[in-house]
C-alpha cells in the first residue's frame, strides 16, 4: 500500500509544476540556508537568514516523517529597502544595521494579533449596548460585519542609519563605488532588454555628466546623426540604450514652458560637454524633469513601463536619482492588461487542467483495481473526491489519493529538491521570498514583488545608496534599479560640519543682483571669490547658490577668505581650508545675449530693432559650483569700431576681433569651478516684476456736462 502511494505521490508530482509545491523533506535533515554575497566595501558583515519549519498535520502517520515549511511571522528583510544595504546585526555604525529593541523593527518582527482596532472595538460595544430591533432596523450589523477584521501586513523598516537620516539628518557616507563597479553591476543583468538613465543635476548642468559613460558601458552606445545608423546595439544576446535626465528642472525657472524653451541651449551644452563624439550623435533622447513637482515624469514612467527589462539609473551621487526613482516607479500596476494574452493563457490553462483530469481518472482507476485485489476496498465503492488544491494541503491517512502539490521526493534521499534554498529549523525567512544568493554577485536579489514597495530614501548626505536596490514591477515585466552615486568632487570636505547639507540646492533660489566695480569682488559664503579683471568695465552677478553673498572690496574680500577674524561676515570655510584658496581660471563672458538683455529695443512688440545696429553687445557667461549652483556673470562692452585700408577706397570694411570681458574665480584648491553657456535664468527665475501701473483715466466731469441737455 505505501509502495503504491509513493508511486502515485511522483506520478502526480511529475505532472505539476514544481515552483507550485510547498516545501516537504524529511524531519531528520538540519540543514542551513547561508543567504550572503559580495556586499558593498564597508559592510562585511553577513547573516545567517532561514526559516521556520512545523509539523504537518497531529494525526498524520510517524512513518513518513513529512513536515510543511510554512512561514509564521515576518523577519527582517534581507536589505534595507532604503539605501540598500545588506541586513546585519553586528556592526551598528555601518549601514544596514537594524537594533531589535526599535520600535519600528519590533513591530515588524512581533505584530500584534489583534484583529480589531481600538475604534473597532469602541464602535462594536456601542452597537451592542442597542437594542436587537433597533439595531436590525438600522442595519448596524451589516455595518460590523463589513469591516475588515483582518490585520494590515506591517510595513517593512529601514536600518538604523537610514531612520537617522530621515529624522535626524544625521549620518555618515559610503565609500562611492568607482565606474568600473557600475560596469560589472550592469553586466550582471538578468534581462535581454536594458535601458541606462543617465542621471545629471540642472544646478550645474552639465558637472555632474559622466565622461565617457557609453564607452565604459560596453551594452550602451548613443545613436549617431547617421539616417542609417542602428536604434540599438546588441552584446552577447543583450541590447541597452542610453537616455539623459536632466532632474530638479524646477531651479532653472518657475514653469515648465520656460524650462521646455530652454531644451535647445541644454541639448547643445550637453552636446559641448559630449566632446567630439557629441557632434554627430542624437539626443532625442534627453529629458529634463523635476521630481518635486511632476514636470515630464509620467513621459518617463509610461516609457518605463512599456520598455520592460531593466531599467538603470546612474549618476553622481547628489543628482536626485532616489528623489527621481520615486516619482517614475510604475506603482499600483502589476499586470499589463493584454487582452491576446490572457485568451492564450486562459486556453493554455484549460488544456493543462483536462489532460491532467484525464490522466488522474487513469491512475484512479488503476488504483482501484490494485486495492481491490489487496481486498483493501470495496469495489462497488466509490473513490473520495479530491481535496482543493491549497498551499499546505492535508495529507489523511486513510486517502488513498496524495496530494497534487508536493514535490518530486526521492525515497533514499533525505534532502528536498535542489531548485529549493537549503532550509534550517529555525529560519526567519520564507523560501518563496528570497532566492539562493550567489556571494560573487554585485547585483542583490530584487524585494517581494508588491504594488506600494518601499521606496529608497532621500537625503541631502552624499552617498545615501549603500548597494543596488532592485524594485520589480508588472509582476515580473521588468525592474528598475537605483545604483549607488559615483564620487563627485564637491566642496564638503572644505565646509564646517555643521553647514555640509546647507550648500545643497533643494528649491529654486530668487537671487540678488550685484553690481562688480572695478576693485571690487563678491564672496559667497567666504568660500568662492569673484573677481572681474577686465579694466574699467562693470559686470552683474547674479548668484543661484545657497549661500550668503557679500560684496565687497578685492582687498577686503582676500582677507576675508584668508581668515581675518576682525571682519564680522558670514564665512562657513574650515580653517585648515582657508589657507588653501587658489585660482580656479580665468573665464570668458561669451555667449552673446543682447537680444534678451536688450528689453523693449529688440522686442516685436516694441521697437523691433536687430542687435546688429544696436551699439553695444551685452556676454554673459554661468559660472558653475559643482554640487551648489551657478552664478550668472553679465557684462555690457561697446561694439569695436569698423577698420577700412585707407590707401583702397574699395576696400571692404573690417571688424575688429571682439574682446570677451573675463572674470577670476577663486575656491579651496582650485577646484569645483566651470562654466557652461547662459542659461539666462535671471529674465526667468528673478524677482517677479511688479506690473506698472494704470494710465490715469478720463475726468467724467466734462462727460457728463457733454451729455446734460442744454436748457
Amino acid at each position: 500500500m505505501r509502495s503504491t502511494f509513493r508511486r502515485l505521490l511522483l506520478a502526480f508530482s511529475r505532472d505539476k509544476p514544481q515552483s507550485q509545491f510547498s516545501l516537504a523533506f524529511s524531519a531528520r535533515s538540519s540543514l542551513e540556508y547561508r543567504t550572503s554575497r559580495r556586499a558593498s566595501s564597508q559592510a562585511s558583515a553577513r547573516l545567517l537568514h532561514t526559516w521556520e519549519s512545523r509539523p504537518l498535520q497531529t494525526g498524520a502517520s510517524k512513518d513518513t516523517n513529512f513536515l510543511v515549511i510554512a512561514p509564521t511571522t515576518p523577519r527582517l528583510p534581507l536589505s534595507c529597502p532604503g539605501c540598500g544595504a545588506p541586513t546585519q546585526t553586528v556592526l551598528p555604525a555601518e549601514a544596514g544595521f537594524y537594533t531589535p529593541t526599535r520600535s519600528a523593527v519590533k513591530k515588524y518582527l512581533y505584530p500584534k494579533d489583534e484583529t480589531t482596532t481600538k475604534e473597532e472595538s469602541i464602535l462594536s460595544s456601542a452597537v451592542n449596548s442597542v437594542s436587537p430591533e433597533l439595531r436590525k432596523h438600522l442595519g448596524l450589523d451589516s455595518l460590523i460585519s463589513k469591516r475588515p477584521t483582518a490585520p494590515l501586513p506591517p510595513t517593512v523598516p529601514v536600518c538604523d542609519r537610514c531612520h537617522n537620516l530621515i529624522h535626524y539628518r544625521v549620518g555618515q557616507p559610503i565609500c562611492h563605488p568607482s565606474l568600473r563597479s557600475i560596469e560589472d553591476t550592469i553586466a550582471e543583468s538578468p534581462y535581454k532588454r536594458n535601458r541606462i538613465y543617465h542621471v545629471l543635476d540642472a544646478a550645474d548642468f552639465p558637472m555632474s555628466l559622466v565622461p565617457k559613460l557609453e564607452q565604459h558601458l560596453s551594452l550602451a552606445r548613443l545613436r549617431t546623426q547617421n539616417r542609417r545608423s542602428k536604434s540599438h546595439h546588441y552584446v552577447a544576446g543583450r541590447k541597452a540604450e542610453l537616455s539623459f535626465i536632466i532632474t530638479r528642472s524646477d531651479l532653472l525657472a518657475p514653469k515648465t514652458e520656460m524650462v521646455d524653451a530652454m531644451m535647445p541651449q541644454l541639448r547643445e551644452i550637453l552636446r559641448s560637454a559630449l566632446g567630439s563624439t557629441g557632434r554627430h550623435v542624437r539626443l532625442g533622447s534627453l529629458h529634463c524633469v523635476s521630481s518635486k513637482r511632476g514636470w515630464r515624469t509620467k513621459d518617463i514612467k509610461k516609457d518605463i513601463w512599456d520598455h520592460g527589462g531593466a531599467c538603470w539609473l546612474v549618476g553622481k551621487v547628489n543628482v536626485g536619482k532616489s528623489n527621481l526613482f520615486e516619482a517614475v516607479f510604475p506603482k499600483g500596476r502589476n499586470e499589463d492588461v493584454n487582452l491576446g494574452s490572457i485568451r492564450q493563457k486562459t486556453m493554455h490553462q484549460d488544456l493543462v487542467s483536462s489532460a491532467f483530469n484525464q490522466q488522474s481518472v487513469e491512475l484512479a482507476a488503476e488504483l482501484k483495481h490494485d486495492s481491490a485485489e489487496l481486498g483493501i476496498i470495496n469495489e462497488e465503492s466509490s473513490l473520495p473526491p479530491p481535496q482543493p488544491p491549497t498551499q499546505y494541503p492535508v495529507i489523511n491517512e486513510e486517502s488513498l489519493l496524495p496530494p497534487t502539490q508536493y514535490p518530486v521526493i526521492n525515497e533514499e534521499s533525505l534532502l528536498p529538491p535542489t531548485q529549493y534554498p537549503v532550509i534550517n529549523e529555525e529560519s526567519l525567512l520564507p523560501p518563496t521570498q528570497y532566492p539562493v544568493i550567489n556571494e560573487e554577485s554585485l547585483l542583490p536579489p530584487p524585494q517581494p514583488p508588491t504594488q506600494y514597495p518601499v521606496m529608497p530614501i532621500i537625503s541631502e548626505l552624499p552617498g545615501t545608496t549603500a548597494s543596488p536596490i532592485r524594485v520589480p514591477f508588472g509582476n515580473g515585466k521588468g525592474e528598475l534599479i537605483d545604483l549607488p552615486g559615483l564620487a563627485r568632487n564637491t566642496l564638503d570636505q572644505y565646509v564646517q560640519p555643521e553647514h555640509r547639507l546647507e550648500i545643497v540646492m533643494k528649491s529654486r533660489i530668487t537671487p540678488q543682483r550685484f553690481v562688480l566695480k572695478p576693485g571690487s569682488s563678491l564672496l559667497l559664503g567666504g568660500l568662492i571669490r569673484i573677481t572681474p579683471t577686465t579694466p574699467d568695465l562693470i559686470f552683474m552677478a547674479h548668484p543661484f547658490v545657497p549661500l550668503a553673498s557679500h560684496l565687497t572690496s578685492t582687498e577686503k574680500a582676500i582677507r576675508i577668505q584668508n581668515g581675518d577674524s576682525h571682519l564680522q561676515v558670514s564665512n562657513i570655510t574650515e580653517s585648515s581650508a582657508k589657507s588653501k584658496m587658489a585660482s580656479a581660471g580665468r573665464f570668458k563672458l561669451q555667449s552673446d545675449v543682447t537680444k534678451k538683455y536688450a528689453g523693449p529695443l529688440t522686442r516685436r512688440d516694441a521697437a523691433g530693432l536687430k542687435t546688429s545696429v544696436l551699439p553695444f553687445i551685452v556676454y554673459a557667461t554661468d559660472i558653475l559650483i559643482e554640487g551648489c549652483g551657478w552664478v550668472e556673470v553679465v557684462a555690457q562692452v561697446r561694439k569695436p569700431k569698423p577698420v577700412a585700408d585707407a590707401l583702397s577706397e574699395t576696400a571692404p570694411i573690417e571688424t575688429a576681433a571682439p574682446e570677451f570681458p573675463e572674470v577670476e574665480v577663486f575656491s579651496p584648491e582650485g577646484k569645483s569651478i566651470s562654466q557652461r553657456q547662459s542659461l539666462s535664468a535671471w529674465l526667468t527665475g528673478g524677482p517677479k516684476k511688479t506690473p506698472r501701473g494704470a494710465r490715469p483715466r478720463r475726468s467724467m466731469r466734462s462727460v457728463k456736462r457733454q451729455r446734460k441737455p442744454r436748457t
